[in-house]
């Protein structure tokens, strides 16, 4: 097996069509595998990151991909070097590509390039990794073999929920808090004026009509609390990857936009990819004017009762532990991250503080900690919990 080196643009656009073979083979099938996504991902990260794509061939027939960047400034300044996935905030999971009859191959010819590679690099950071991940399982035993520490950790979860039954049965299992919670913002937009929910399958409209629900879902972000984070959709790479996910929704089908408007004018929106029986949740931004009128919490009522009855098996929400998600969801995917640490000498400094220092650290702090009171240790239940 022969592992290439994919480190410029073009080389990651000629793979575009071995990439797309072999995920059509892959399964369990994500979207967040294909070339289109992490292409997508390019155009937000490449005025800061440098390509780093390791593909694996046998016989001229590309049968795994390890699509990872660095951060350029990093690696020109001599600061301590990552490599990490070609992932962006909307990443839900990220993963190794390859053949079911080739995972040990690939994993073990990956691990060997990396090693020869071991002065470029300090320490990688797989994030986003599924359950099962390839990752985690074959490449961590396979670099461990060559010495190299791996730690793997449950990082976060993905909330889901499931599809399959119907809007009546699934929202009767809601706790009262919540119910409360949708009818008094119900009522508070009922109130303001005239309540509107639109949505979009970009794969049935024209390119003007795309661009122009880009314009107004963008328009929202611009207003969000996102704005101050520069990961609003009005910022230059947020928008460059939206542009070039709608750009592939013609052939891939993908994407779904849902839109709540009050009195025509749009308050609150999400985005989201389609892909087989799952819908994964990107990204929900709302116009902060409307805040105290919930919009945002609305939009994901209504949108949800709509998704029920369509045939699909699972609405992902993202990953995150946020509370109001585990208020909807009544499971999760865990989401693992794996560090690999170097052989250089920050390499080496980075596994000496991450995995002594900051443990003993933690001892000694827990020790000093003064010991929780009884009421502390046995808090009263909530309202919620009392009325249940």
């Amino acid at each position: 097996m022969e592992v290439r080196l994919i480190s410029d643009p073009d080389g990651f656009a000629r793979l575009k069509s071995a990439w797309s073979a072999l995920y059509e083979r892959h399964t369990p099938r994500s979207p967040f595998l294909a070339h289109e996504w992490f292409e997508a991902a390019w155009r937000w990260r490449k005025d800061s990151a440098r390509m780093r794509i390791f593909a694996c061939w046998r016989a001229e027939q590309l049968v795994g991909v390890m699509p990872l960047v660095v951060d350029g400034a990093d690696e020109s300044s001599g600061r301590h070097r990552t490599l990490e996935f070609l992932a962006v905030p909307d990443t839900q999971t990220c993963d190794v590509l390859a053949d079911a009859g080739d995972r040990r191959a690939v994993a073990s010819a990956i691990a060997d390039e990396l090693v020869r590679r071991r002065r470029e690099w300090d320490s990688i950071s797989f994030r986003h990794l599924p359950r099962g991940a390839l990752t985690a399982t074959e490449l961590r035993e396979a670099l461990s073999r060559h010495g190299l520490r791996c730690e793997v950790i449950q990082a976060t979860s993905n909330p889901w929920i499931a599809l399959e039954s119907t809007w009546a049965v699934y929202y009767a299992s809601r706790s009262r808090r919540l119910k409360k919670a949708i009818n008094l913002a119900q009522n508070r937009l009922a109130k303001a004026g005239t309540v509107a929910l639109r949505r979009l399958a970009a794969d049935q409209m024209d390119p003007t009509e795309i661009r122009r629900w880009l314009d107004r879902i963008t328009a929202i972000s611009a207003k969000s609390w996102k704005n101050r984070t520069g990961n609003s959709l009005n910022h230059d790479g947020p928008n460059a990857f939206l542009c070039c996910l709608a750009e592939q929704a013609p052939c891939r089908h993908w994407l779904s936009i849902w839109e709540l408007s009050l009195n025509e004018q749009p308050v609150a929106m999400e985005l989201q990819l389609v892909d087989g029986g799952d819908i994964f949740a990107l990204r929900s931004d709302f116009d902060a004017s409307y805040d105290a009128l919930s919009a945002g919490s609305h939009l994901n009522r209504l949108m949800l009762e709509q998704l029920f009855g369509r045939g699909f098996r699972r609405y992902l929400m993202g990953p995150g532990e946020n509370p109001y998600k585990y208020r909807w969801a009544d499971d999760a995917e865990p989401v693992a991250t794996m560090t690999v640490y170097g052989t250089t000498l920050r390499g080496q400094w980075h596994a000496a503080r991450d995995l002594m220092l900051k443990p003993a650290m933690r001892r000694i702090r827990d020790r000093l900690r003064p010991p929780e009171s009884a009421d502390a240790a046995n808090p009263q239940p909530d309202a919620e919990a009392k009325q249940q």
